[in-house]
């Protein structure tokens, strides 16, 4: 059971979807883990830093799409 201010269908959504690969790479200096995409570039999906100024930097916030080819 579940309790969350969160729709079950949001919660659920892709159950049935194959997740795909992170691989960690080095964009603008930091670490990160990021999701490829089909366009030549990627979706940040964590930051791997100890430097608090990091995680305000709008560049390095998580869902930002980059290229890097």
């Amino acid at each position: 059971m579940i309790w969350s201010v969160i729709a079950e269908e949001v919660i659920f959504a892709d159950l049935g979807q194959k997740p795909q690969p992170l691989r960690q790479m080095s964009y603008l200096g930091r670490q990160m883990l990021v999701r490829d995409d089909d366009k030549g570039g990627a979706e940040i999906v964590m930051l791997l830093s100890s430097a608090p100024a990091d995680y305000i930097d709008p560049r390095l916030s998580p869902g930002r799409r980059i290229q890097y080819r």
